[in-house]
Protein backbone atom coordinates (compact mmCIF):
# COMPACT_ATOMS: atom_id res chain seq x y z
CA UNK A 1 0.00 0.00 0.00
CA UNK A 2 1.29 3.23 -0.53
CA UNK A 3 2.47 5.04 2.76
CA UNK A 4 0.92 8.06 1.68
CA UNK A 5 -2.48 6.84 2.05
CA UNK A 6 -1.86 5.02 5.15
CA UNK A 7 0.14 8.36 6.72
CA UNK A 8 -2.74 10.83 5.79
CA UNK A 9 -5.20 8.17 7.75
CA UNK A 10 -3.09 8.01 10.56
CA UNK A 11 -2.73 12.11 10.52
CA UNK A 12 -6.10 12.63 9.71
CA UNK A 13 -7.40 10.32 12.85
CA UNK A 14 -5.06 12.14 15.09
CA UNK A 15 -6.09 15.70 13.78
CA UNK A 16 -9.59 14.66 14.60
CA UNK A 17 -8.41 13.40 18.37
CA UNK A 18 -9.76 9.64 17.53
CA UNK A 19 -7.64 6.80 18.77
CA UNK A 20 -7.53 3.97 16.40
CA UNK A 21 -10.11 2.32 18.79
CA UNK A 22 -12.63 5.25 18.52
CA UNK A 23 -12.41 4.93 14.75
CA UNK A 24 -12.51 1.40 14.18
CA UNK A 25 -15.39 1.35 16.77
CA UNK A 26 -17.19 4.25 14.74
CA UNK A 27 -16.32 2.64 11.32
CA UNK A 28 -17.08 -0.99 12.33
CA UNK A 29 -13.93 -2.69 11.83
CA UNK A 30 -11.19 -3.94 14.09
CA UNK A 31 -8.74 -1.71 15.70
CA UNK A 32 -5.98 -3.83 14.25
CA UNK A 33 -7.10 -3.55 10.88
CA UNK A 34 -6.50 0.20 11.63
CA UNK A 35 -3.58 -0.26 12.71
CA UNK A 36 -2.61 -2.23 9.74
CA UNK A 37 -3.76 0.52 7.32
CA UNK A 38 -2.29 3.17 9.26
CA UNK A 39 1.20 1.17 9.02
CA UNK A 40 0.94 0.33 5.24
CA UNK A 41 0.35 -3.66 6.06
CA UNK A 42 -3.03 -3.69 4.33
CA UNK A 43 -4.96 -1.07 1.75
CA UNK A 44 -8.40 -1.05 2.90
CA UNK A 45 -11.39 -2.04 0.75
CA UNK A 46 -12.81 1.13 -1.58
CA UNK A 47 -15.98 0.99 0.75
CA UNK A 48 -13.92 0.73 3.98
CA UNK A 49 -11.50 3.85 2.26
CA UNK A 50 -14.83 6.02 1.38
CA UNK A 51 -16.31 5.65 5.30
CA UNK A 52 -12.57 6.78 6.01
CA UNK A 53 -12.39 9.48 3.31
CA UNK A 54 -16.22 10.69 4.47
CA UNK A 55 -15.38 10.48 8.56
CA UNK A 56 -12.17 11.90 8.67
CA UNK A 57 -13.12 14.60 6.35
CA UNK A 58 -10.37 14.08 4.01
CA UNK A 59 -9.67 15.07 0.37
CA UNK A 60 -9.41 12.20 -1.68
CA UNK A 61 -6.94 13.86 -3.71
CA UNK A 62 -5.01 14.04 -0.27
CA UNK A 63 -4.22 10.18 -0.42
CA UNK A 64 -2.55 10.06 -3.61
CA UNK A 65 -0.98 13.45 -4.86
CA UNK A 66 1.56 15.79 -2.63
CA UNK A 67 0.04 19.09 -2.11
CA UNK A 68 1.75 22.37 -2.50
CA UNK A 69 0.83 25.14 -0.88
CA UNK A 70 -1.49 26.07 -4.45
CA UNK A 71 -3.17 23.21 -4.28
CA UNK A 72 -3.59 23.14 -0.81
CA UNK A 73 -5.46 26.62 -1.06
CA UNK A 74 -7.32 25.65 -3.98
CA UNK A 75 -8.55 22.54 -2.41
CA UNK A 76 -9.72 24.57 0.81
CA UNK A 77 -12.07 26.88 -1.47
CA UNK A 78 -13.32 23.89 -3.96
CA UNK A 79 -14.42 22.24 -0.78
CA UNK A 80 -16.05 25.42 1.23
CA UNK A 81 -17.67 26.41 -1.99
CA UNK A 82 -19.63 22.70 -1.89
CA UNK A 83 -20.96 23.29 1.40
CA UNK A 84 -22.71 26.55 -0.19
CA UNK A 85 -26.09 26.54 -2.03
CA UNK A 86 -25.93 26.45 -5.97
CA UNK A 87 -27.28 29.85 -5.54
CA UNK A 88 -24.07 31.27 -3.27
CA UNK A 89 -21.80 29.08 -5.65
CA UNK A 90 -22.65 30.95 -8.28
CA UNK A 91 -21.52 34.17 -6.23
CA UNK A 92 -18.55 32.91 -5.97
CA UNK A 93 -17.86 32.00 -9.22
CA UNK A 94 -19.14 35.88 -10.47
CA UNK A 95 -16.23 36.97 -8.01
CA UNK A 96 -14.01 34.77 -9.12
CA UNK A 97 -14.65 36.00 -12.92
CA UNK A 98 -14.30 39.70 -11.44
CA UNK A 99 -10.65 38.75 -9.76
CA UNK A 100 -9.29 37.16 -12.49
CA UNK A 101 -10.49 40.06 -14.94
CA UNK A 102 -9.17 42.70 -12.82
CA UNK A 103 -5.92 40.68 -12.84
CA UNK A 104 -6.02 40.64 -16.53
CA UNK A 105 -6.55 44.04 -16.71
CA UNK A 106 -3.14 44.92 -14.33
CA UNK A 107 -1.09 42.69 -16.16
CA UNK A 108 -2.00 43.93 -19.36
CA UNK A 109 -1.72 47.93 -18.23
CA UNK A 110 2.13 46.51 -16.79
CA UNK A 111 2.42 45.48 -19.87
CA UNK A 112 1.34 48.61 -22.31
CA UNK A 113 3.80 50.40 -19.92
CA UNK A 114 6.80 48.80 -20.75
CA UNK A 115 6.47 49.28 -24.34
Amino acid sequence: MPIRISTVIRESRKAKGLTQEALAEYIGVSSGYIGQIERGETMPSAATLSVLIEVLGIDANRLFYEEDDKMSLSNEISIRASRLSKENQQIVLGLINVIEQTYRKGIKNENSHLR
